[in-house]
């Protein structure tokens, strides 16, 4: 069942995400190609009547390259939102909770859904960027590797494993509870009768703010045991940042799905 409603899910929210991911890598060798002719002698000599079109062009084909950047890996974000709130509290919403599927595994595969493709916009994001900027010659392959000699001759590279590790689960979590706390906020503010748009934005904000006056709590309290030791390296305050912020997200985003799930299967106001 989880995997027809992934196989749905992706479906549906592809038609236009998959678009913008096109539009990106198609824009991005076209700019960067323009901006290298654009820079040549010979055309950056050109003009007419003191007039110089081709640079006027490169203006445009930067913008047109951040604009598709910043559609990527912002307006995917918009449309996922958009879609989460379309299918759970609209007339839309009404079909989705009819379905003889419990609403947590609803929630378990528009979660993976709205995760996956953040994290393919972002992976596409950031190898448009590497592409533009290598196209411009900004960087070669070979600087990669001199890079990575260097670290692993001056760094403890091993030392630092864990806090890689740490950094990437914190970057997987922490994204399933803003994913999740999108949920429970529409859950809680489509409950408000005639404003559900508008009490999900009360909802959402409020539920911000909550989390982050307990995490500021929490890493004061941690600070103020920890952090003045002087037998502590910066991998140690790291660890003694990252770790109970780490197990606040995962209770947290517990907490969301769980009041997710109770509001959608017991309070539905559609």
């Amino acid at each position: 069942m989880l995997g027809k409603l992934l196989k749905h899910e992706f479906r549906t929210t592809g038609r236009y995400i998959a678009l913008l991911l096109i539009i990106l890598i198609a824009v991005t060798p076209l700019t960067a190609l323009y901006i290298n002719f654009s820079v040549s002698d010979t055309v950056e000599n050109f003009t007419i009547n003191g007039f110089n079109i081709f640079k006027i062009l490169r203006i445009i084909a930067i913008l047109v390259y951040v604009a598709s950047l910043i559609s990527v890996t912002a307006a995917t974000t918009v449309l996922l939102i958009y879609n989460l709130y379309k299918s759970m509290v609209t007339k839309q919403g009404y079909l989705t909770h009819m379905l003889p599927v419990p609403t947590s595994l609803t929630i378990i595969s528009k979660t993976i859904v709205f995760f996956v493709w953040k994290a393919v916009s972002f992976i596409v994001a950031l190898f448009s960027l590497l592409a533009f900027t290598y196209i411009l010659d900004v960087w070669e392959f070979k600087d990669i590797s001199y890079t990575i000699s260097r670290i692993i001759h001056y760094v403890n590279v091993p030392k630092y494993i864990p806090c890689i590790i740490l950094i990437v689960i914190s970057m997987i979590f922490g994204s399933l509870q803003k994913i999740l706390m999108y949920f429970a906020s529409f859950a809680v503010g489509h409950r408000m009768n005639g404003h559900p748009f508008l009490g999900s934005v009360i909802a959402y904000i409020a539920g911000s703010s909550i989390l982050g006056t307990i995490s500021l709590i929490v890493t004061s309290i941690s600070n103020a045991i920890f952090i003045d030791s002087p037998y502590l390296d910066l991998v140690d305050i790291y660890y003694i940042e990252m770790i109970p912020a780490l197990i606040l997200t995962i209770i947290f985003g517990t907490v969301f799905y769980l009041i997710s799930v109770y509001m959608f299967k017991n309070k539905l106001n559609i």
